[in-house]
């Protein structure tokens, strides 16, 4: 099950980088999220998305995606059981990274800070059996 949702998360990122939205691609019997994922993707290198559902206690994720396949403002798909339908709690993450390998990074504290840039966000959702659902999640700094 779960690399079912791995590989259904991969094809609505996809989809939601296209022109037309991911919530039209899926069967009228789908439950799902479709989440737009705002953050600085100037200071980051890694987005990480994870998550659990209330009614079953599946836990979901991570996800872990580049800026460029998640660019900030874009959509993220994600797709449920049924059974599922309830509340759900999906988090985030967002760093940046050592580019260059000299123990600097590229973060809130300007080129060269020693401090990387951490982001983080979660948001409670409720879906609907049957249903696709749109939310909105942001990343912000620590």
């Amino acid at each position: 099950m779960r690399s079912l949702r791995a590989w259904s998360l991969f094809l609505l990122v996809v989809a939601g980088c296209g022109s037309a939205p991911a919530p039209t691609t899926m069967p009228a019997s789908t439950t799902g999220l479709v989440l737009t994922v705002t953050y600085r993707d100037d200071l980051v290198d890694q987005v990480h998305i994870n998550g659990t559902t209330m009614v079953t206690a599946r836990k979901f994720g991570p996800y872990d995606v580049t800026p460029t396949q998640l660019p900030s403002g874009k959509t993220l798909g994600l797709v449920f059981d049924a059974s599922d339908a309830g509340g759900v709690m999906v988090c985030g993450t967002a760093d940046s990274a050592d580019r260059d390998g000299t123990g600097t990074h590229d973060g809130f504290g300007g080129h060269g800070s020693t401090e990387p840039t951490h982001l983080a966000g979660c948001g409670m959702y409720t879906l609907v059996g049957g249903q696709v659902v749109d939310g909105e999640l942001t990343l912000d700094r620590l």
